[in-house]
């Protein structure tokens, strides 16, 4: 599902939960009635819970909420606030984050320079991350700053709203796809926090790699068959 304004059509959602309202609109206009199998990654898990939370008050029937590298908001908000460059204020922050998150998940790295973005003015700075992307093989070089500008606003509105997503208690079942590799201890809890919010059963599966690898080859293998069994008993309960 492609979030809103990322072609520039509109300004894109500033909450979850409109941004979710927004996707079950989609959603029924292909089927209209459950059963509903939803998955989200990292933010998009607290996006995917939304969505189960405004489907399950509607008397629909969720099989299957799977959450792929999604930590509870308390343990989310922990993380945000850990992440290295998080004092240097958003205008910042967004930029930086902004790189990492167009590169990881293809396996690249495009080196964003604190210094310089401090010393760039802030209509400057997503300029420069674009030309570094560019450098990087990462973007194609026709791409121009005013597309860029779009795909920015929807990255940091979506991480603004779930930075300040509140969860409600979802009475209902998730599989959790944690990375083996994670910036902070989770032995203590391996449901990432959400054993607090959770009224079902927590089922953790833990992926080979680390946040992003987990989506590339050759980890996102196994990734995909522990999702195809979760579906499969879904659906067999369902049969």
């Amino acid at each position: 599902m492609q979030a809103p304004g990322l072609n520039g059509e509109r300004e894109p959602f500033s909450t979850l939960k409109d941004l979710a309202i927004h996707h079950i609109k989609g959603i029924k206009t292909i089927q209209p009635r459950g059963p509903y199998y939803l998955v989200g990654f990292c933010v998009g898990g607290h996006l995917a819970l939304e969505m189960a939370q405004q489907l399950h008050q509607q008397g629909d029937t969720l099989a299957l909420l799977a959450l792929i590298q999604s930590s509870a908001p308390e343990h989310h908000r922990l993380l945000v606030d850990s992440t290295p460059g998080r004092n240097l204020g958003l205008d910042i922050y967004y930029p930086r984050e902004f790189a990492q998150e167009m590169s990881a998940p293809r396996g690249k790295e495009v080196p964003v320079s604190v210094a310089q973005l401090q010393q760039l003015m802030p209509e400057q700075r997503l300029g420069y991350v674009l030309e570094r992307a560019k450098m990087f093989d990462l973007l194609p070089e026709e791409v121009k700053v005013e597309d860029f500008e779009s795909l920015f606003e929807v990255f940091k509105t979506t991480a603004f709203a779930s930075y300040n997503y509140e969860a409600q208690p979802y009475p209902g079942n998730i599989a959790l796809f944690n990375a083996s590799e994670q910036p902070i201890d989770i032995a203590g809890d391996p449901t990432l926090g959400w054993r607090n919010f959770i009224a079902g059963e927590i089922e953790v599966h833990e992926i080979p790699g680390d946040h992003f690898s987990v989506i590339r080859e050759p980890q996102v293998l196994v990734l995909a068959e522990r999702l195809k069994l979760c579906r499969d008993r879904a659906l067999a309960a369902i049969k």
